[in-house]
């Protein structure tokens, strides 16, 4: 069945089917995901999002994102914008007039995820629009649960808890999309404000919006007055937004801070000064000009400002992640999967990711084909589009904390590979044999992935495993609660646990977050250093060491203080607090003989 776009007749049908099967088949994803009473994709991420968010319930304030319960021993300063809490306190305080604050909270967060995943489902529906009005390919039913599949680990980042910024991410690259597809003054805007608003809700954006907006600006070079209105409207846009979100989501005094991590100066310069002074190079240069004068214009008014930010902003040369020490790393981020790339998924063992990615990409080089055929035609607006979705994908093969974002973006253009692919394919012998050779050639990487996967032994996981990820579920947490205060040392997975709890007084310094990395260091050296000095100054600023009791793996470190505490033994100068009735087990600290 093919939906017949842009035919009045069918108006109705056309647009409004692919939204109903994208939906059902996104939610039925998400259902599946659950089945077994929790949804994979949650994480450590959004246990803190939720503490952030329960304490801007609690105390109001706005632009202060200290959260209590994490001393490092510094206060924990969250680098995450209110753009993305604000939807959950919102929701949260309407929900407080039929129910309590704490299940007002929760339905919160189930609801609001799955609500900006219709808003997806609806974009991404204009988007198939628009792409067969451009002339890419006609939009077959058969398309619409394809895209889904290969496009799971998006979909998956709606599903009800996960509130952490990725969905909100996913959303703002796909407003642009699809202003980009419009091509018109509207869309201009709603592209611009959507760049502003994917960097003010995470850095990890910033590549792709400012390729976007190279690409943006690069087609008014090229085509010059057809796309003068879509690339002022944008660019005059994407500027405004800043200034409005910045202020309103990290305040004045964010704005003109110096933060490598989050939204700051430097973020906001480039999103302001480099737009407008690409705006004021439309407006005044004169119509006749050339391509290459634009180009040369452009390059030549924006170079200075490109060059003053090393000295501007030279702290941040270091990138994002400079704070993480070698213990930390060691520990912790040298672990962390999604900031591997393709190698490192293979090497994982998790040969689905490697194929969904190969596919992804044999989906974009067809459709590159089929774009470059329409080049001297239609299809001129779909170029912006593409010029995101095709670099969302290397970065995606080089680091995996981009899959979600590049499945989102670049299997919109699946028709097009489609119409490429039977073009190729019903050329005769030579096409048939070019395709089939380029297919085996893309997939051979997976296939390869996939054998090795299969062959490899699972592993389990090892004591650092169990010190990172181990939140004790299930276990009676209330020895805490005879303590007025206390700063408790805890493996960083029990030590989000005990913050969840936010118990006043209470604080942990341990988490799996950059910013913690003073926090983890001390953790980490107090649990696994076999030096007693090193042990003792680790756990100096400590009232209390707090573990989970399990049968732990013999694999992983040494670890002789997590090992014996865990494994439920003692230790000299650690008393033991409470009756240990559950697998949590809390000790108080006596520094005078600690070994």
């Amino acid at each position: 069945m093919v939906l017949q776009v842009g035919n009045r007749k069918g108006l109705g049908l056309s647009r409004g089917l692919p939204l109903i099967v994208l939906l059902l088949v996104g939610f039925l994803q998400m259902a599946l995901d659950g089945l077994d009473g929790r949804f994979e994709k949650i994480d450590v991420d959004d246990a803190l999002r939720g503490i952030e968010v329960r304490q801007l319930l609690q105390d109001g304030r706005w632009f202060d994102r200290t959260l209590a319960g994490i001393q490092m021993p510094d206060p924990y300063v969250s680098p995450w914008s209110r753009l993305v809490d604000l939807p959950y306190v919102i929701l949260a305080r309407l929900g407080e007039l039929f129910t309590g604050p704490a299940e007002a909270v929760r339905l919160a967060f189930a609801v609001w995820p799955p609500m900006l995943f219709a808003v997806f489902c609806g974009l991404a529906a204009a988007i198939l629009h628009r792409l067969a009005r451009e002339g890419l390919g006609p939009l077959r039913v058969v398309h619409l649960p394809l895209i889904l599949i290969l496009a799971a680990p998006a979909v998956l980042e709606f599903v009800p808890g996960r509130i952490d910024h990725h969905n909100a991410q996913i959303l703002a690259l796909a407003f642009f999309t699809y202003g980009a597809v419009r091509a018109d003054r509207l869309g201009g805007g709603l592209a611009g404000l959507a760049a502003a608003a994917s960097v003010v809700i995470g850095l990890e954006s910033l590549p792709l919006v400012a390729i976007g907006c190279a690409a943006v600006v690069l087609d008014w070079c090229v085509r010059g007055r057809p796309a003068r209105d879509f690339t002022l409207s944008f660019l005059i846009a994407c500027a405004a937004a800043t200034v409005v979100l910045g202020g309103t989501f990290v305040g004045v005094k964010g704005l003109l801070d110096t933060a490598c991590d989050s939204f700051s100066a430097p973020f906001a310069f480039i999103l302001t000064v480099l737009p407008l002074l690409a705006a004021s190079v439309i407006l005044f240069l004169p119509a006749r000009v050339g391509p290459g004068l634009r180009l040369g214009a452009v390059v030549g008014l924006s170079l200075p400002a490109v060059a003053s930010l090393p000295y501007l902003f030279g702290a941040c040369l270091g990138g994002p992640y400079q704070m993480i020490d070698p213990v930390s790393a060691h520990f912790w981020f040298e672990r962390v999967l999604q900031e591997g790339g393709i190698v490192a998924l293979t090497k994982a063992g998790h040969p689905l990711e490697v194929l969904r990615l190969t596919a992804l990409a044999a989906v974009l080089g067809l459709a590159g084909l089929r774009l470059v055929r329409r080049a001297s035609g239609e299809g001129r607006a779909a170029w912006v589009a593409y010029g995101l979705a095709l670099p969302a994908l290397v970065l995606a093969l080089s680091m995996f904390r981009y899959a979600p974002i590049a499945v989102a973006l670049g299997t919109l253009f699946l028709p097009a590979a489609a119409v490429e692919a039977g073009r190729l394919w019903g050329i005769g012998g030579k096409g048939r044999r070019a395709l089939l050779a380029g297919v085996l050639l893309a997939i051979a990487p997976a296939a390869v992935a996939v054998m090795q996967g299969a062959s490899r032994p699972a592993d389990g996981p090892d004591v650092v495993d169990f010190m990172n990820n181990d939140r004790c579920e299930g276990a009676d947490l209330s020895a805490l609660e005879g303590l007025a205060s206390a700063r408790i040392l805890a493996p960083p997975g029990l030590g989000i646990a005990i913050a969840e709890r936010m118990q006043p007084g209470i604080s942990v310094s341990g988490i799996l977050f950059h910013r913690a990395s003073p926090g983890l260091r001390r953790t980490y050296e107090a649990l696994t250093s076999g030096d007693g000095e090193i042990r003792r100054n680790a756990l100096s600023p400590f009232d209390h060491v707090a573990v989970c009791a399990r049968v732990l793996p013999g694999a992983g470190e040494a670890a002789p203080l997590f090992r014996a505490l865990a494994g439920g033994g003692g230790w000299p100068g650690l008393r033991p607090v409470g009756e240990g009735r559950s697998a949590f087990r809390l000790f108080a600290i006596d520094h005078a003989t600690v070994e």
